[in-house]
This record gives structure tokens, sequence and C-alpha cells, in this order.
């Protein structure tokens, strides 16, 4: 009988970086800009903050996972710039020149691009 002495080498998951992230709250109406309350009510305020938590993934892994104020996220460059955005109710992530729509959960979802010219017009400025 033949034994392989070869140890068995697992890989894991490899954090990369946090990065800290401002909430852009974007609204049509000039007055819920101004009106702190509404923004709450409506979940979201300039001055929350969320945190991204950038991991390598060994098997190539593109997605994330949001709960709370963070955001997991597997397969993006450390070296490209985020911003954070609300409109309309929906969380989006600027990375680089790409926008990503986010959706709160507990499991982790692939990244969903955003397409539409309009909203990237609009989160792009």
């Amino acid at each position: 009988m033949e034994t392989n002495d070869e140890p068995i080498i697992i890989k894991r998951d490899e954090f990369i970086s946090s990065v800290e992230l401002k909430l852009n709250v974007l609204d049509e109406s000039p007055l819920n800009k101004r009106d702190s309350l509404i923004n709450k009510l409506q979940g979201g305020n300039q001055n929350e903050n969320y945190r991204l938590d950038l991991f390598l993934s060994p098997i190539k892994f593109n997605g994330y996972r949001f709960t709370g104020r963070i955001i997991t996220a597997y397969g993006l460059d450390e070296n490209l710039s985020f911003k954070l955005y609300k409109y309309r109710s929906v969380f989006y992530l600027k990375y680089g020149r790409q926008i990503l729509r986010l959706a709160e959960n507990d499991d982790y979802e692939p990244f969903d691009i955003v397409t539409d010219p309009t909203l990237i017009n609009l989160l792009s400025q």
C-alpha cells in the first residue's frame, strides 16, 4: 500500500482591506434633501457611515453580502475609488466607473451591474 505524505493545502478567503463610506442620499425632491427627519424615515441620512470589507476568494467568487452597515465584497479592486449612494430606497456602490446595485441580504449574491444610462448619469456626477 502506497501513502501520499504531501500536505493538504486548504485555501481560505483572504481579507484585503476595509473602507469607510459615507452614505450619499439622493432624492428628486429638494424638500427631502433638506429635511433630515424625512431622510431618516426613508432609511438614509447623509451622515451615516458604512463599512466596505474587501476580500479575495480562492474560488474566484465575485459578489457581496450587505447586512446592517457592513458590506462584505469579493472580487473588487481595492485600488479603485468607492462611493455609496441611496436613491429611491435602493443602495448603489460606485466602484471605479461601474455602478453596482446592492440589496440588503444575509446571503452572498453576485453583483448586479447597473446598465440604465439615466441612473448611471445621475450617480456619476
